[in-house]
């Protein structure tokens, strides 16, 4: 608790003197971070929120920065149980890093697979089977063995989404 007084103090200390301030947008993360840690999702995703703002105003659209807070976001979205926000963040997150041209990006991978579960618990098995195959080429690709438990569930996934109830075979 102590830590989130001293961060807030900082960010309004920042905010009233100097906006532009580069250290106004981490001081807001941390104080996300903080109160996130601290049980207080709503208030942690304003100052998300808040310092994502900030980034957009002042860095370029496809900065890792923004990428990086997108994800933070995401995750936190998801524990707060608003599903279309955090895949709107790990959407971008996902097109950020993919901008930078890097196929093997295990940050890619994860976001893909959690966006693969989400969309596997919404019925879109379709989008659910092809976020878990990129997934997992991505995780090859970057040398994971099959005896990886990330592999190996994405395998199972895969495999669960492929196959169809025999009542549509007759269809």
């Amino acid at each position: 608790m102590h830590a989130a007084l001293f961060y807030e103090e900082c960010a309004r200390h920042l905010k009233e003197h100097d906006m532009k301030d580069p250290h106004l947008p981490l001081v807001l993360i941390d104080l996300a971070r903080t109160k996130d840690r601290l049980g207080d999702y709503t208030e942690s995703m304003n100052f998300f929120e808040e310092a994502l703002s900030i980034y957009e105003h002042s860095l370029d659209y496809d900065d890792d920065r923004i990428a990086s807070l997108q994800y933070e976001m995401g995750v936190l979205a998801f524990q707060m149980g608003d599903r279309d926000r955090g895949e709107e963040c790990f959407r971008q997150f996902i097109r950020i890093r993919k901008s930078k041209g890097s196929n093997m990006d295990e940050g890619v991978a994860n976001a893909l697979f959690v966006l693969g579960s989400l969309h596997w618990a919404t019925k879109r098995k379709d989008l659910a089977h092809d976020s878990w195959v990129e997934a997992l080429e991505i995780f090859e690709g970057l040398g994971r063995t099959a005896d990886d438990p990330y592999v190996k569930s994405l395998k199972e996934k895969i495999r669960r989404a492929e196959r169809r109830p025999i009542g549509r075979l007759f269809r």
